[in-house]
């Protein structure tokens, strides 16, 4: 037997007992509204780098963002993360432990515009840049200093 999950079709048997399937698939309206909150914060944030994008193009006659590309976590995703955590399958608690939900990822041409663009948002005082162990992919945000 299957259930509706987040909006998606799930097995019963992968580890989630009737009780959360039910109040999951209740909350499902909450999971669209909660999620809609993260697409504002990541258009926000796209809006703020084209901006400052814009600006040091104004000053320096170059862009320094080459690409950026934002993403959601699926709902699947976010759902096996918080259970190989052993986290309860709640919004509060996917708030507060998942912090992968949203992500924008710049690309810049050199290593400087990076130093800069992420001065530029740390000197915000509504954005916290948060820095998560990187992976090997990340090469040069290995090396950036701590935001903390």
């Amino acid at each position: 037997m299957s259930e509706n999950l987040f909006g998606l079709t799930v097995a019963a048997d992968k580890g989630l007992d009737d009780l959360q399937c039910q109040r999951l698939l209740s909350e499902n309206r909450r999971y669209q509204e909660v999620m809609l909150q993260y697409r504002c914060a990541l258009k926000a944030l796209e809006n703020r780098l084209e901006i400052l994008n814009e600006e040091f193009s104004l000053q320096h006659d170059r862009n320094p963002i080459e690409s950026m590309k934002s993403r959601l976590k699926s709902p699947s995703s976010i759902m096996n993360k918080m259970q190989k955590r052993g986290l309860s399958l709640d919004f509060p608690t996917m708030q507060a432990n998942i912090m992968d939900i949203a992500g924008v990822r710049v690309i810049c041409s050199f290593e400087e515009d990076v130093f800069f663009l992420a001065k530029c948002l740390k000197d915000q005082s509504d954005i916290c840049l948060l820095y998560t162990s990187p992976s090997p992919r990340d090469g040069l945000l290995s090396r950036m200093p701590s935001s903390a």
